[in-house]
């Protein structure tokens, strides 16, 4: 019996080996309807003088100053997530007005959401993390709230269920000391949530700085057809199964991501590396550029995790979501069948190769690894230090497997690992020596871009803050004059007339051919250098 199930896995390419294929930027050509885009208008640095004026002809040291105002006061808020919850605070209600552009609620606890997700994480995977960050809480006096500390052990207890005395047992815990170690989790996930608060906000405004620039640049309508192409896309029923987005906030945060990503890269190749510059480099770096004897493989990559690893759930994990109403005996059950039908496809596909299909050609199609996908290289990996795989603890058995093959042949059975089956083929070996020029000359473009683009990126966003204005808006900035200890804004209460929205964003949906503004649900995405972890197109 078939299985309809959807299985998540995200990054795998990253994720399997840094010195693969990484993760592809979204390309995006020119509609027709798109403003040409120079670097003379959207990507150059606003010069911000005295004489200078905004949209709304206000002169741009006086915007300035205001901002600065703005910015005061949302910082002198320890914490505008406690504000929400106390308030008990609308997804829609507006925080700030960001140019023609906005962040809203729903926006700032869809992305801290996901940053304490990352956190909560790292720290069950890894105790030691812990302690730096209770050092800080007991620095700062960090204590939970007996509220905080009754839902932490619930959650618990809740999430461990009948488990809880066998893993007691199996930790020698008493269960007094396992509530101890519950609490020192939640210190420290608290003492880490208000280090991301602190930055948190800036993050969003900079982000709805890049997204409102775009939108002036007009490249709302090729983001909007990317989002239509995304939607229609084997991709999109595997992340609508596992974000807990409504729709429309899916559909709002990825167009906002593509508007984010598309203005980064404007203003990045507006400070791109000539070719010459890159191969100065190379030649002075030579020596860098040495190798040990390699090999370059291809993989396939069935989606069957056995682990829950960050954002990507195990099997078991995704059928207890999808069928909640199944446990004991017909849940695993459900589980064994959903593995075996994974195991079987990955057979399949294999079996089609050796009758005679295109390795490449059944990657492009076939693999559950997103960002390999959408690169349409055939499962290309590149070359690798085969010694390096096999030391790699996840991927042993794929180094083992390559071993043992010639060039051009593929392996005779799947490959098992924690995160599903591989088949991988074998399409070169090198001996020891130096790397090409033309060889690496994309990776090192590629990293001195990356040095370069934070610094360009930042720049032309320090410059925009000086003209593009930021408003708390009256019915945000309620709850913060209630709030002991925040900074009353004066820049909110008189807001300038410019291009801002009102308080209450725009609902409906946007414009099919240019969607123009961001509606009420959205959930923007996080500031362009930290993501959070529910996935995108590739």
């Amino acid at each position: 019996m078939k299985t309809v199930f959807r299985l998540s896995i995200l990054a795998l390419s990253l994720t399997l080996l840094p010195t693969a294929c990484g993760k592809r930027e979204p390309e995006l050509p020119k509609a027709d309807g798109d403003k040409a885009t120079t670097t003379s208008d959207a990507t150059k640095t606003p010069a911000a003088t005295s004489g200078d004026t905004t949209a709304n002809g206000a002169p741009t040291t006086k915007v300035h100053e205001e901002n600065l105002k703005t910015l005061e006061t949302l910082n002198s808020v320890t914490s505008l997530a406690e504000i929400i919850k106390k308030n008990n605070i609308p997804g829609q209600t507006v925080i700030c007005t960001v140019g023609g552009d906005s962040v809203n609620v729903s926006d700032y606890k869809h992305v801290l959401k996901a940053k304490q997700d990352q956190i909560r994480q790292v720290l069950q995977q890894d105790p030691s993390q812990r302690l730096p960050l209770l050092e800080h809480a007991n620095k700062e006096n960090v204590q939970l709230t007996a509220e905080e500390k009754k839902n932490l052990l619930e959650q618990a207890h809740n999430t461990l269920g009948k488990n809880l005395p066998a893993l007691l047992k199996q930790n020698k815990l008493t269960e007094a000391q396992f509530e101890s170690q519950m609490m020192e989790m939640g210190r420290a996930l608290k003492t880490a949530t208000r280090a991301i608060e602190k930055k948190l906000i800036n993050e969003l405004i900079n982000q709805a700085i890049l997204v409102d620039a775009a939108r002036n640049a007009g490249m709302a309508k090729t983001a909007f057809n990317r989002y239509i192409e995304f939607k229609h896309s084997p991709a999109y029923d595997q992340v609508t199964g596992f974000t807990d987005l409504t729709p429309d906030q899916l559909r709002d945060k990825i167009i906002e991501e593509y508007l984010s990503e598309a203005m980064q890269k404007k203003i990045v190749e507006a400070h791109a590396l000539p070719d010459s510059k890159v191969l100065e480099l190379y030649n002075s770096q030579k020596e860098q550029f040495k190798h040990p004897a390699r090999v370059k493989w291809s993989q396939i990559v069935i989606a069957a995790p056995s682990q829950d690893m960050g954002a990507m759930e195990s099997i078991r994990s995704q059928v207890k979501r999808q069928f909640p109403d199944l446990s004991g005996a017909a849940l695993e059950a459900k589980v064994k069948e959903t593995e075996e039908f994974q195991h079987k496809k990955a057979v399949d596909i294999l079996n089609e190769i050796k009758g005679g299909k295109d390795f490449a050609a059944e990657a492009n199609e076939k693999t559950d690894d997103l960002p390999a996908k959408a690169s349409a290289k055939g499962g290309d990996m590149g070359y690798v230090d085969i010694e390096e795989i096999k030391k790699n603890e996840l991927l042993s058995k794929v180094g083992d497997a390559l071993q043992k093959l010639k060039v051009g042949e593929v392996c005779q059975e799947p490959i098992q690992s924690l995160f599903g089956w591989h088949i991988v083929k074998l399409t070169g070996k090198q001996d020891a020596g130096t790397a090409s020029f033309a060889e690496v000359k994309d990776e090192l473009k590629q990293a001195l871009a990356q040095q370069q683009a934070g610094m360009a990126v930042g720049m032309w966003i320090m410059e925009k803050r000086k003209t593009v204005p930021i408003r708390i808006t009256p019915e945000f900035q309620k709850y913060i004059d209630a709030t002991p200890g925040a900074v009353k804004s004066a820049a909110s209460s008189q807001p300038p007339t410019s291009t801002a929205p009102a308080a209450t964003a725009p609902t409906g949906k946007p414009d099919a051919a240019a969607p123009a503004s961001k509606p009420a649900a959205t959930s923007a995405a996080s500031a362009p250098a930290s993501k959070p972890a529910t996935s995108k197109p590739n």
